[in-house]
């Protein structure tokens, strides 16, 4: 499905949930901060509605709002539900640029982080690290990538390769490499083959929060693909942000 095809069909998703109340007034009395699945689908909602205001209405504030509601949900249902930690939800909360959001997550735990940084969780990890510039763990998290590469198939082995090198590059600040690596992975048959979402063609996660990484330590780069939307990597943070829940406002800071 093209760009313009996946924008119409956000639209009517996001028309839909709003027409049945989904983020309103009969969520918000309904909502159960112990449903998980419906977390989760309250955070699918927030990430649409921030691609609409991003994609749809160029109202880069109103996309700054839902991200950062997006974090908060995450943020909630890792410390309270020990959830998973996903690099693409990280990538969400780094395109809200609320600089409290972000220290969180460069801190956030769950029962399994020891054991997910030898695996699947090393991205999310890796992100971390580059927030608090921790080059020693980094290092260790780019041999994690180079052992997930030789041990997968082809096209997961191509994705930990650039992610390798991706990290590489943010190691020594060298903007060349870490161009070469986003764009090896926004390629659009490499993506169509590594994504399953009906987001697919209209940003790419977690190499929109890879970019961004880039432009919070000061390599300002700019990927020639509409999937790391330029308009979202300077660091403009909103005037102000609202916690959009009370059980996030009684149990998160």
């Amino acid at each position: 499905m093209g760009k313009v095809k996946e924008l119409e069909s956000l639209e009517k998703i996001c028309a839909y949930d709003k027409n049945r109340g989904s983020i309103g007034i009969y969520l918000k009395k309904f909502l159960d901060s112990n449903n998980i699945s419906f977390l989760r689908n309250l955070w699918v909602q927030h990430r649409n509605l921030g691609l609409k205001s991003l994609l749809l209405d160029d109202n880069l504030i109103a996309a700054k709002q839902h991200f950062y509601t997006c974090g908060k949900l995450d943020e909630y249902l890792i410390l309270y539900h020990d959830t998973i930690l996903l690099p693409s939800r990280f990538t969400i909360a780094l395109l809200s640029d609320n600089t409290t959001l972000i220290e969180s997550y460069s801190q956030l735990k769950n029962s399994h982080y020891e054991l997910s940084k030898k695996d699947d969780g090393v991205i999310f990890h890796a992100m971390q690290n580059v927030l608090t510039d921790n080059y020693e763990a980094l290092n260790d998290n780019i041999k994690t990538l180079d052992t997930l590469s030789k041990k997968n198939g082809e096209w997961e082995s191509t994705f930990y390769d650039c992610c390798k090198l991706f990290f590489i590059g943010m190691t020594k600040l060298e903007g060349l490499k870490i161009i070469d690596a986003l764009n090896q992975l926004v390629d659009p048959v490499f993506h169509k083959k590594r994504v399953l979402s009906h987001t697919i063609d209209l940003i790419a996660t977690p190499e929109a929060g890879f970019a961004k990484l880039a432009w919070i330590k000061g390599i300002h780069i700019d990927i020639k693909s509409y999937l790391i939307p330029y308009e979202m990597l300077p660091i403009i943070p909103n005037e102000t942000y609202h916690i959009e829940y009370e059980f996030l406002k009684n149990r998160l800071k």
